[in-house]
């Protein structure tokens, strides 16, 4: 694989991570978040 390839990869897979992070904060934030996380947990 060229290095460039994986450069590209890793560049997706920082994105991806960015935006799944964002998910979990905006859902912890708000109470059906929370509700959800006491069902997990419970």
């Amino acid at each position: 694989m060229p290095f460039s390839f994986l450069i590209g990869v890793g560049i997706l897979l920082m994105n991806w991570f960015d935006i799944w992070r964002q998910t979990l904060n905006k859902a912890w934030e708000s109470d059906l978040g929370l509700l959800h996380l006491q069902d997990i947990l419970s």
